[in-house]
């Protein structure tokens, strides 16, 4: 494995001295060893940084925006060309799927043509991205885990979990990155395909982009420097919460992606084909280590037990092994940590009454060093748990029965978070529980308020009218959203479980 990490490191440009002989050892989740040691910088060299990354700035604001994009042109013709390399790196470093990472690595090409043009166009039909970007004095400091640095790297503070690396120097403005400590050999090779970009630029100041490596001394440093105009952070909500007042503190800006609980709502007239299939991949790929992790599925009542039941089996499907064999969907978690915080977080389950399947250590006889799990699935997890409120960076799926309309306002009232509502496009015309309690109300002779209950439960003529379609002219020129996939437009080569 060591072997060949170094020659991954090699052909990408880095040079021997930067992950060699350091005092901080670089381990594989994939089994332990020991893949690089690299130098921890100290505070005082992150303060240097910056006054080099502002000296970059008075020289680089003065070349034209089309210039400026030339060279980001440049930086994503080096990733094209090493996406192979960077995505194996990513698998041997972080534990990503080799499958997951070649699939990042086209990600460069849309957000770098993004960096160079303000309009762009989008994944979806009709539509195009819009992305101003103004310039900030200074450098723009953030946060990732190296598996998504090959794919839209970011300057970064972080202390746990990922982030991104947001490339502004098209917008003029110079980046110092901060990967994690626990995945700095991708941020390495990626400043080293930039290098040679810049080489192959004409004119280009030094200290663009600059990578220091450190723990938590040199974050704080970065983030409490006033000559950083914006800091852009991404990891788990304990570090933004550290993050966010500092920054404020000296009246910066900060922009933050945070770990959270994202919840699916699976309202009854949901496909449950597509989405126990859509479901699974949400909460188990990465091993649940990525900020868009689902990690709550709110089901309404008439479909949770088949839905869950399909889960169940579908996990159990679930090939875990080394994310660099072909057909392995299920990698190591990063280290001892992040396990032991997955098998805590299980017992709180267990212990509050909620039913737990999965979660036990895989592969331990194979892999002593590494850190396996076995998907986890709790059963019937409650609201006012307080343990479905934790940002945790591991795989547990929480399946909860509901109606859609508490769904949403337990959703929004427990934990932050993206909500997802899985519906199909019709759904069935059932009354309103207010209209039928109404209805009654108005059946009983001796109630006092039949009147008014007659006129909610029965609406009137112009309510009752069914709306007319959208004319062709009144729709003319507007985007319209792609159509719903079904069963038979699925790809058939998906290897997710259905059941």
């Amino acid at each position: 494995m060591t072997s060949t990490t170094t020659d991954l490191l090699a052909a990408l440009g880095v040079p021997a001295a930067a992950f060699t002989g350091g005092q901080r050892a670089v381990r594989s989740p994939i089994d332990g060893a020991v893949i690089g040691q690299v130098h921890d910088a100290a505070a005082a060299d992150m303060t240097a940084a910056i006054g080099r990354a502002h000296e970059a700035f008075l020289a680089w604001r003065t070349v034209p925006a089309p210039k400026r994009g030339e060279l980001v042109r440049l930086f994503g013709e080096e990733l094209r060309a090493n996406k192979a390399a960077l995505a194996r790196l990513v698998s041997l470093e972080a534990g990503k799927i080799t499958q997951r990472g070649r699939g990042r690595s086209p990600g460069n090409d849309r957000h770098l043509r993004l960096r160079r043009r303000p309009v762009a166009p989008a994944l979806r039909p009709d539509h195009r991205l819009r992305a101003p970007r103004p310039p900030h004095d200074g450098a723009v400091p953030g946060t990732r885990w190296a598996w998504s640095a090959s794919s839209r790297p970011s300057t970064s503070r972080s202390r746990c979990g990922r982030g991104t690396r947001r490339w502004r120097w098209s917008a003029a403005t110079p980046c110092v990155w901060k990967p994690s400590e626990k995945t700095p050999l991708t941020a390495l090779a990626t400043q080293a395909l930039f290098e040679k970009a810049v080489a192959r630029y004409e004119g280009a100041p030094r200290f663009l982009s600059q990578v220091i490596l450190g723990g938590a001394p040199v974050g704080e440093a970065l983030v409490d420097d006033a000559r950083v105009a914006l800091v852009s952070a991404t990891g788990c909500t304990r570090m933004g919460r550290a993050v966010g007042p500092r920054v404020a503190a000296r009246f910066g800006r900060c922009l933050l992606e945070l770990g959270g609980n994202n919840a699916i709502i699976l309202a009854p007239s949901a496909d449950l084909d597509l989405a126990v299939r859509g479901i699974l991949f949400g909460a188990v790929g990465t091993a649940g280590q990525r900020c868009t992790t689902m990690r709550r599925l709110i089901a309404h009542a008439s479909v949770h037990d088949e839905l869950v039941a399909r889960l169940d089996r579908a996990r159990a499907q679930l090939k875990i092994g080394s994310p660099v064999e072909p057909g392995n969907l299920i990698g190591p978690l990063i280290d001892q940590a992040a396990f032991d915080a997955m098998q805590a977080a299980l017992a709180a389950a267990r212990e509050q009454g909620g039913e737990v399947s999965g979660g036990e250590r895989a592969l331990a006889s194979q892999y002593p060093e590494a850190f396996y799990a076995v998907p986890a699935l709790v059963r019937d997890a409650r609201a006012d748990r307080r343990g479905a409120a934790r940002d945790l960076r591991a795989d547990p799926l929480r399946a909860e029965v509901r109606d859609a309309g508490r769904g949403h306002r337990a959703a929004e009232r427990r934990a932050a978070g993206p909500v997802v509502v899985r519906s199909s496009p019709t759904t069935s015309a059932r009354p309103r529980p207010s209209s039928a309690r109404a209805a009654r109300t108005a059946a009983s002779p001796t109630s006092t308020s039949a009147p008014r209950a007659r006129r909610s439960a029965a609406p009137s003529a112009a309510r009752r009218k069914p709306a007319a379609a959208a004319s062709p002219a009144r729709t003319r020129g507007r985007p319209t959203c792609a159509a719903r996939p079904t069963p038979s437009t699925t790809r058939a080569s998906c290897r997710w479980p259905r059941a």
